[in-house]
């Protein structure tokens, strides 16, 4: 498994975010069950390139000067 630098899975908080809240908002953007197996299916073709999507994810937010001041801040 991948460690993500600045997160730990046994010391994440809790999201804000309530389950009924979550559902709305997957419904706001008609996000359904077509979804969720096309987000496991990348999941499953991408898991041995996470390193690569991760690079390029991390160039793309450090080359934009306005994304990385917002990511940047989100623990603050």
């Amino acid at each position: 498994m991948t460690t993500i630098s600045g997160y730990d899975y046994e010391t994440a908080t809790a999201s804000p975010v309530s389950l009924e809240e979550l559902q709305l908002l997957k419904a706001s953007v008609l996000f359904g069950p077509a979804d969720e197996a096309a987000l496991r299916q990348a999941g499953e073709v991408l898991s041995d390139q996470i390193e690569d999507v991760l690079d390029v994810w991390y160039g793309f937010m450090g080359s934009h000067h306005h994304l990385l001041a917002q990511f940047s801040r989100a623990g603050r």
